[in-house]
């Protein structure tokens, strides 16, 4: 083989190389689109979604700070009606105590100022068709 041919052969086989390295170069510049806008996709939905999230922790953030007013509004509610609770009792106790001693003292004037009146006896004599005041 002369040098010629040999200088040809290697030329082509340099051009065969560049041809395999562009033709390769290519179909990977080609993926690396693919690549990108599946990229570009997936980045966009995790965006979203990561928006979205934002948002839903914003809402519920939101929604729970209300919930500690309203429960700190409805624990005042409730100590202010213990409070009642507790006046109201008491003062229940005082007017049972009071009526308790008011029935007392009225039992006590009842047995004391009215005499005894034997209603068997005037039973008896409603029964025999006689005068109740004849009975006595």
């Amino acid at each position: 083989m002369n040098k010629i041919q040999e200088n040809e052969r290697l030329h082509k086989q340099r051009a065969e190389s560049n041809q395999k390295y562009q033709s390769r170069l290519e179909e990977l510049e080609k993926l690396v689109k693919d690549y990108e806008k599946k990229f570009s996709q997936h980045q966009e939905v995790l965006d979203n979604t990561v928006q979205m999230d934002k948002a839903q922790i914003d809402k519920l953030q939101e929604e729970k700070a209300m919930l500690e007013v309203k429960c700190q509004t409805m624990e005042k509610e409730i100590k202010t009606c213990r409070s009642w609770t507790d006046i109201a009792e008491n003062q229940l106790k005082t007017v049972q105590f009071h009526l308790q001693r008011q029935l007392e003292q009225a039992n006590k004037i009842i047995a004391d100022k009215l005499p005894f009146i034997d209603t068997t006896r005037i039973d008896s004599c409603f029964s025999l068709k006689i005068n109740p005041q004849g009975c006595a």
